[in-house]
């Protein structure tokens, strides 16, 4: 057996495919080897990539504005900036492109159906920014309110949005005025940047906030049990699968 076949990419979804160590397969609205969202415009016309470098798989953002959300089959999550490429690991993995008109899904899986990986994390996850030395201690309060803001990233598709809530929206699936929603949030802004992490200072940082808690793991899908109002939503994802 070649030394890469066990690593070989399998596309699962929107079509079956599989990839050899060396074939690339491209994917976005147009002139691409995977077609999807096409004629939506919300989905860049060439948005990503998956290609195998030294025997790695590599998942390239090529779109130049829009990001898109990487989901491991361990729960960890990623949102993958524009430019930005990550390491695949073996597994399973969902990535999710908004459109305008739907939210599309590409489900891939990295070497044998059978190989574990319980053990490892893929090296798709962000690591902490170097000045972040400790990761941030939520309370109680604190994570309910960040993963109700967060919870549309959740969600599995079709109910997947890529978008926090608003502060009014969080507050009515947990029975909170906004008010303390947004405060509550505001002391996990300052707990974050505290510890070092960038880019959350701007007039509304709901989802910077959001993306980076849910790149560094610190907010999950197990979270969302936190959040009473989302339970007929939840219901209603389990019975449609």
């Amino acid at each position: 057996m070649n030394k890469f076949q066990e690593h070989d990419l399998t596309v699962l979804h929107p079509v079956e495919r599989k990839l050899a160590h060396d074939q690339t397969m491209s994917f976005g609205r147009s002139g691409c080897d995977l077609a999807i969202g096409t004629g939506d415009r919300g989905v860049s016309r060439i948005s990503g990539l998956f290609e195998c470098i030294h025997g790695d798989w590599i998942l390239t953002n090529c779109s130049l504005v829009r990001p898109f959300h990487l989901i491991a089959d361990t729960g960890l999550q990623y949102i993958v900036a524009p430019q930005e490429r990550h390491i695949l690991r073996d597994g399973g993995f969902n990535v999710l492109l908004a459109g305008t008109i739907q939210t599309y899904n590409i489900e891939v899986r990295v070497g044998e159906a059978s190989t574990s990986h319980s053990d490892r994390p893929p090296s798709s996850v962000r690591p902490l920014p170097a000045e972040m030395t400790v990761s941030p201690t939520l309370t109680l309060r604190e994570r309910q309110a960040v993963a109700a803001l967060a919870s549309p990233y959740l969600l599995p598709p079709p109910r997947y949005e890529f978008r926090p809530l608003t502060y009014s929206e969080a507050g009515q699936l947990l029975d909170i005025d906004a008010v303390v929603i947004r405060k509550r949030v505001e002391r996990v802004r300052s707990k974050l940047t505290k510890v070092g992490v960038p880019g959350l200072l701007g007039p509304d940082s709901r989802g910077a906030i959001c993306e980076f808690l849910l790149a560094a793991g610190i907010i999950t899908t197990a979270d969302l049990e936190l959040v009473a109002g989302l339970s007929d939503r939840l219901e209603g994802s389990r019975s449609d699968h």
